[in-house]
C-alpha cells in the first residue's frame, strides 16, 4: 500500500500525452503530438513501477502518496479512447483527458491541424503571409504558432474560416477522411477506462487572447458546462492549451476559479512541490521519449529548470 505524506502534501508528477499512433500524417506531423502505442505502454509500465499513479480525486484531496503521478491527455484525438483507453484499463491506471470542442465538434477541423496540413501542402511562408499580410519571417510551424499566439481574440477565432476559404480547404472532408478526432457523443465512453474529462477551452487558443469577460465566458465557462452536458459528469480541472504560464492571466484564473475549476495545469516541466485548493500544476510532456529518458525528464530536468528560474538574467552579470 502506498504511504501517504501528511506533513507536506505534494510532489505530484503529472505527465502529458496527446495522440497515439505509430506514424504521423499531414494533419499531425509538424505538431509532434504522436506517441507509438507500444512505447506508450512501455512508458506506463515503467511509470506504474516507479510511481503511485493517482486519479484526479486523489490529486484534489491533497493527500497524496509519496511518489504520486497523474496521467493526462490533451485535445480530442480518437486514439485516446481506441488505443490508450484499453491499455490503461488493462494496467488498471486512471487518467484525465482535457478536451476542447474544437476537436470533438463534428465537421470541424482544429486550427492547429489545419495549419499543419497547410504548412506541409503549400509551405509555412505562404501560410504566415496569409495570416499577417506581411512577408514571412518564420520557417517552422512552431514559429507560425508564435505569431498566432499574439492575435486578438476575434481574429483568432475566425482564422480557421479565413484560411480554409483562402486556400479552398474542405475541412469536414479532411476531418472525416483522417478519422483522427472524437465526436462529442463518444466522450461518455471515457468513463469505461477510468478517464475523467477536463476543460481545454472551446477554441484551443492561447488564453492570453482572452482579455474580456465575454470571451472568457465562451471559452472557459460555457465550454465547461457544454462538456458536462456531453459527458454527464462534473468538469473539475482545466489545462491551458500550449501550457505557457503567460496564459494564466489574472482574468483567466479568476474566471476558472469562479466557475468551479478546482485545479489548472501548465506544461512547463517544473517541479510540483505542494498543493492547495485551486492549485496550478506543471506537467511534463513525454510524447515519444525513450523509456530510458523518463527519469531524466521527470526528476532531473524540472529541478534544473527551477534552479535556472532563480538565477538572475545573464545580462545582470555584465
Amino acid at each position: 500500500m502506498a504511504r501517504v505524506s501528511k506533513a507536506l502534501p505534494g510532489g505530484l508528477q503529472v505527465v502529458l500525452y496527446h495522440h497515439l499512433a505509430d506514424e504521423s500524417d499531414d494533419l499531425t506531423h509538424d505538431l509532434r503530438v504522436a506517441t507509438p502505442p507500444a512505447l506508450f505502454e512501455a512508458h506506463l509500465r515503467r511509470l506504474a513501477r516507479d510511481y503511485d499513479v493517482v486519479d484526479l480525486d486523489q490529486a484534489l484531496s491533497g493527500r497524496l502518496p509519496r511518489r504520486a503521478l497523474l496521467i493526462t491527455f490533451d485535445d480530442g484525438y480518437r486514439s485516446v479512447v481506441e488505443v490508450a483507453g484499453p491499455i490503461l484499463k488493462r494496467l488498471g491506471l486512471p487518467s484525465v483527458f482535457f478536451v476542447s470542442a474544437a476537436f470533438v465538434t463534428p465537421g470541424s477541423l482544429p486550427l492547429d491541424n489545419l495549419l499543419c496540413w497547410l504548412v506541409r501542402t503549400i509551405g509555412v511562408e505562404t501560410v504566415e503571409q496569409a495570416v499577417t499580410g506581411r512577408p514571412a519571417r518564420g520557417r517552422t510551424l512552431a514559429a507560425l504558432l508564435g505569431v498566432i499566439a499574439e492575435l486578438p481574440y476575434a481574429r483568432r477565432v475566425r482564422l480557421a474560416d479565413e484560411l480554409a476559404e483562402a486556400f479552398g480547404v474542405d475541412r469536414a472532408r479532411l476531418r472525416q477522411e483522417s478519422g483522427l478526432f472524437l465526436d462529442y457523443g463518444e466522450l461518455p465512453r471515457l468513463a469505461d477506462f477510468a478517464c475523467e474529462v477536463g476543460n481545454h477551452t472551446r477554441s484551443h487558443l492561447f488564453c492570453r487572447a482572452i482579455v474580456d469577460e465575454a470571451a472568457g465566458e465562451v471559452e472557459l465557462v460555457q465550454h465547461k458546462r457544454q462538456l458536462e452536458e456531453w459527458v454527464g459528469a462534473p468538469v473539475r480541472a482545466f489545462s491551458y492549451p500550449y501550457g505557457h504560464r503567460r496564459d494564466a492571466t489574472p482574468l483567466v484564473e479568476r474566471l476558472l476559479a469562479a466557475s468551479g475549476h478546482r485545479a489548472t495545469f501548465l506544461v512547463e516541466s517544473r517541479p510540483n512541490t505542494r498543493h492547495r485548493a485551486g492549485a496550478t500544476w506543471n506537467r511534463v510532456s513525454l510524447q515519444d521519449r525513450p523509456v530510458s529518458r523518463l527519469g531524466v525528464e521527470l526528476e532531473l530536468l524540472p529541478r534544473l529548470r527551477a534552479v535556472k528560474d532563480l538565477l538572475p538574467p545573464a545580462s545582470a552579470h555584465r
